[in-house]
């Protein structure tokens, strides 16, 4: 895609099965973003196939830092990226507030992880989503 942006993983017959976006390295350091997969070929490694491919093609372009955000809430995704060699940098937690409606609630995450927000704040425009940043050093 346009700047080589976008790597998409394929089947040997050329179908799209998995996607992982790249921005510009600025002073040593990319983001990966998005990486997605549709839910009915997740668990074959096309996911991780097109992260590793992304991540080796960053590293190609002198970054020398990778950053991604992963959904505290999914641990195959979290999993995935520390078998491939990202490790967690700090937690974020986003909060979106609309003017009316039932406050926010907090449900436990995965034992022995901090609490995951979760919910929605309000009709329509809240909720809260959490996030952690991960980071890999830049290798090939």
């Amino acid at each position: 895609m346009a700047g080589e942006r976008v790597t998409f993983w394929e089947t040997p017959d050329g179908a799209p099965v998995s996607m992982a976006g790249l921005s510009p390295v600025v002073a040593g350091q990319a983001r990966l973003a998005p990486v997605y997969t549709p839910a009915h070929l997740r668990g074959r490694g096309y996911g991780g196939a097109a992260t590793v491919a992304a991540s080796r093609a960053a590293t190609a372009r002198g970054a020398t830092d990778l950053v991604l955000f992963a959904d505290l809430a999914n641990p195959t995704s979290n999993g995935l990226y520390r078998r491939i060699g990202y490790r967690p940098v700090t937690d974020f937690f986003l909060y979106h507030f609309s003017p009316a409606g039932p406050p926010a609630t907090w449900n436990p995450g995965p034992e022995g992880a901090e609490p995951a927000p979760s919910g929605r704040a309000g009709g329509g425009g809240g909720g809260l989503a959490s996030y952690r940043t991960v980071s890999r050093a830049g290798r090939g």
